[in-house]
């Protein structure tokens, strides 16, 4: 491979990186638990380490669930 070869697979990769504000929030807190998430607040979710920015998608993550309050959740989806 040929450092052309490499330059142009470089500017392909650096071509395609978002950059910006995100346009979508995904999380799997439930409304009701802490404050609303806002696109407009995304610098302060990362800031404090709350969530990420991927491809122009805000991920932001509940809370760590204990033992008892995961296996409370997953009995209410159980199929009999």
């Amino acid at each position: 491979m040929s450092t052309g070869d490499l330059r142009r697979r470089l500017i392909r990769i650096e071509s395609d990186r978002y950059e910006g504000a995100p346009t979508l929030i995904l999380t799997d807190r439930p409304p009701s638990v802490g404050p609303a998430i806002n696109v407009e607040d995304w610098q302060a979710w990362v800031a404090d380490g709350l969530g990420i920015v991927t491809n122009g998608v805000l991920c932001v993550t509940g809370p760590e669930l204990t033992a008892d309050e995961w296996a409370a959740r997953r009995e209410r989806y159980k199929v009999v």
